[in-house]
């Protein structure tokens, strides 16, 4: 006995397996464009931590780059310093963390602000507990640190 299809069965496989074939050529293309677009991603990422990397250097040797002029600010008249003191305390907290120099003119500046009671003392005091926060002064530094957090 001979088993076979009726011509409409036949009709129907075909149209069946044409959509297969169909699907398949979709689905390679589909899986060629996930893999474009992981690379893709993973190409853009590496790029973009490269590039702040970059950044992150420039910055760093930009505010080293700073430091001859910090060491030469922090011998001016206290006047000259409390104009200057947010770019002075921005090389201290960024470059100067051992730099004894730099932390003299610290001194000068705090003890300016705390001598003085106005509001750009008030604000060079919370700028100057801002850098203690971030990089830890000399020891020598630290009976002045005390008196600035307790404002007086």
């Amino acid at each position: 006995m001979r088993l076979g299809l009726l011509p409409s069965q036949k009709r129907e496989l075909d149209r069946a397996f044409k959509k297969a074939k169909a699907f398949d050529r979709f689905r390679v293309r589909t899986r060629r464009a996930f893999l474009g677009l992981g690379l893709g991603a993973v190409v853009g990422c590496a790029g973009a931590y490269w590039l702040g990397c970059r950044s992150a250097t420039a910055k760093v040797d930009a505010w080293h780059a700073r430091l001859p002029w910090a060491r030469e600010f922090a011998r001016q008249p206290i006047e000259v310093m409390v104009t200057g003191a947010s770019t002075f305390l921005g090389v201290l907290q960024n470059a100067g963390h051992d730099d004894p120099e730099l932390w003299r003119g610290f001194a000068r500046l705090a003890q300016h602000a705390l001598s003085r009671d106005d509001d750009q003392a008030r604000l060079l005091r919370k700028r100057l507990l801002t850098v203690c926060e971030v990089v830890p002064p000399l020891p020598e530094q630290a009976p002045l640190v005390e008196r600035l957090r307790g404002g007086r």
